[in-house]
């Protein structure tokens, strides 16, 4: 998710440009919304299976898993 200025110094070399967002998928299919940090590791994850349960999961600046909230089951 860059503006067209930052794909612009990206495609000269310019490596200042640090991703923040992921929308994605998971291999398993789940739908992922990852948050990073300002030098490109994962610190907040949200994950919705395809059969609707979700979770949200956040990182320490190593990507371990340090707490995971889950949906109330009905």
């Amino acid at each position: 998710m860059f503006s067209a200025e930052d794909e612009c110094l990206h495609a000269q070399g310019v490596q200042a440009i640090t991703r923040r967002v992921f929308p994605g998928r998971t291999q398993s299919r789940n739908a992922m919304l990852q948050l990073l940090d300002g030098a490109g590791r994962p610190r907040l994850q949200l994950q919705v299976t395809p059969k609707g349960e979700a979770t949200l999961s956040f990182l320490d600046e190593h990507g371990d898993t340090v707490r995971v909230i889950q949906a109330e089951q009905p």
